[in-house]
């Protein structure tokens, strides 16, 4: 807290300068600055806590440092108003929930070192249009949708997974658990590589699973 009032202290109002040097932000760093609209990270940073930003809902627009390979999770949780976010090329993970809930953010890129995508790390983006992927990477449907049963990402052809996966050529998986007798899929016309599915959700044996793999 001690940090974060000198950070704010003295700076614009609503903003925020870091000191040359700082190295790593702490988790919860700046939890809940309601007023917090801009901030200048410093070259310097290369790892950023859990809820660093979460809930900082005035915030509009960030950078990221080229040294930061990981966005963890509930980084921008509920940043309402953030409308865009330069990501370091560096960047290979993005943690569960890092963006849900950020409603003004329409688009997302990120370099090929990206590797991991957390669940529902988008969850609440209602005007998300574009997310960007590269490299060897695998995309769960659950990290683009509010609801796992929901299944928004694979019940329309111009949907925005799967299209970003043929796009890049990367494999498209879906958690299909909650959508067995619930909603119609189809594998080819829906374009899923890889599906899975639980017996228990249709009156079948705990225990017992489907695994789909496009050959």
């Amino acid at each position: 807290l001690a940090l974060v009032e000198a950070l704010l202290s003295g700076s614009q109002e609503g903003g925020a300068l870091f000191p040359e040097g700082v190295e790593v932000l702490e988790e919860n760093a700046f939890y809940y600055c309601t007023a917090l609209k801009t901030i200048s990270l410093p070259e310097s940073l290369h790892t950023i806590g859990d809820k660093a930003f979460s809930w900082c809902s005035a915030l509009e627009e960030i950078t990221l440092p080229d040294a930061v390979t990981a966005i963890p999770a509930y980084c921008f949780n509920q940043c309402t108003l953030l409308k865009q976010i330069r990501i370091s090329a560096a960047v290979a993970s993005v943690g569960a929930r890092a963006f849900s809930g950020c409603e003004s953010l329409t688009s997302l890129y990120f370099g090929d070192a990206m590797l991991s995508l957390g669940d529902y790390a988008f969850r609440g983006c209602k005007a998300l249009e574009t997310v960007r992927l590269s490299g060897d990477f695998v995309l769960s449907a659950s990290a683009m949708t509010d609801r796992p049963d929901t299944l928004t990402v694979v019940t329309e052809e111009d949907s925005l997974c799967w299209e970003t996966c043929k796009e890049l050529g990367v494999l498209f998986h879906t958690d299909a658990v909650q959508a067995a007798g619930h909603l119609h899929i189809d594998v080819k016309a829906q374009n899923i590589d890889m599906l899975s599915l639980s017996a228990h959700k249709f009156h079948g044996p705990k225990g017992i699973g489907v695994f789909y793999c496009r050959r």
